[in-house]
């Protein structure tokens, strides 16, 4: 399982509060997978972005300007937090 600190590389205080877990898949058709995305609302008190070897960029938005995400676990939060769930 990733996190998205892990993915990120920092270092949160503590994970927060919890939003929920999200049922979601992993690819399409046959060969899709089951996954579960676990939401937790947080900050960040350190660190900074270094990506790894899964991803090609970083960088901080606000909820506004967050781009699509592409999996369907993490819209149904990003959902959630706009409409100030």
């Amino acid at each position: 399982m990733t996190t998205s600190s892990e993915s990120a590389s920092l270092d949160p205080s503590h994970r927060g509060q919890f939003i929920g877990a999200f049922p979601s898949t992993y690819g399409s058709g046959e060969d899709a997978q089951p996954i579960l995305g676990l939401a937790y609302r947080g900050r960040i008190l350190g660190g900074e972005i270094e990506i790894s070897d899964e991803s090609q960029e970083g960088d901080w938005f606000s909820l506004g300007e967050f781009p699509e995400p592409a999996f369907a676990d993490e819209r149904r939060v990003l959902t959630m937090l706009r409409a100030g769930d």
